[in-house]
């Protein structure tokens, strides 16, 4: 959940939200911005970190970029960056949705953990969206680490895709590859997306989802070769950081 603009903007759309946050201190804020909505019982926090077994584990809070707290500390101290360790209590994704069920849109974003929740679907939800790939700083991914989670959809049983640039909401494809790296492009691209939703997106917020994510989907292969050609594109500036890559994957069953 992290500061809860993305609940937010799904309370606003007229969802109920379980959200699941390891930081109890930011469980508490939410708690007090969302209490009409949590007494209506249309919000439900979840004070926990998913991991791959039940019990108090390690979770590494990065105090300068807090959307970095992972239970990777890898992730948290990316640039050398101050960061310090709580325990925290861990479940397997599995006994959450146990307790509150199959949600109709999954948004995953936990830091190197997100394939942790996809192995723990038995129903797929009918949209899911997961960050494309999440490293360190220090070495870069491998072939075989980046493309995980779009191979992971796809063996779930996911059929249609969209990479979505995280910042702007812009969906990439092949037709808009060099567009999409321009900065007035991606800024025409968001104001449309916010008109849209009638809704001002905070910085670090996820955007819309499912059939309110402009372009057309795209099948596995065709995903497969535009992520690559991005990940080109993108590398090819001197000064991209390792970790900089900021697309999520969105993905449906369905045709």
């Amino acid at each position: 959940m992290h500061d809860g603009e993305d609940t937010a903007f799904y309370l606003h759309q007229g969802h109920s939200v379980v959200a699941i946050e390891a930081i109890a201190e930011l469980v508490e804020v939410a708690r007090s911005r969302f209490a009409t909505e949590a007494s209506e019982g249309r919000f439900v926090p979840v004070n926990v970190a998913i991991g791959p077994e039940r019990g108090m584990r390690p979770f590494w809070v990065c105090d300068s970029v807090t959307i970095w707290s992972s239970r990777d500390e890898r992730i948290a101290s990316r640039g050398h960056r101050r960061h310090r360790r709580i325990d925290v209590f861990t479940c397997p994704f599995e006994e959450v949705l146990a307790r509150y069920g199959t949600p109709t849109y999954l948004k995953v974003d936990i830091e190197g953990s997100d394939h942790l929740c996809l192995k723990g679907l038995s129903r797929p939800p009918d949209y899911v969206s997961v960050e494309c790939e999440c490293g360190g700083s220090e070495v870069p991914l491998t072939e075989d680490e980046y493309l995980y989670n779009l191979r992971l959809l796809r063996e779930i049983g996911y059929r249609r895709f969209k990479l979505v640039h995280q910042e702007s909401f812009v969906p990439i494809r092949a037709d808009n590859l060099r567009d999409a790296c321009d900065a007035c492009y991606r800024d025409r691209v968001k104001s449309e997306i916010e008109a849209r939703a009638a809704w001002t997106f905070a910085p670090g917020a996820s955007g819309p989802w499912g059939e309110d994510v402009p372009g057309r989907w795209m099948e596995f292969e065709e995903a497969l070769d535009v992520y690559g050609e991005s990940r080109r594109l993108h590398f090819s500036a001197p000064d991209a950081e390792l970790y900089s890559f900021w697309f999520d994957w969105h993905a449906k069953a369905r045709p």
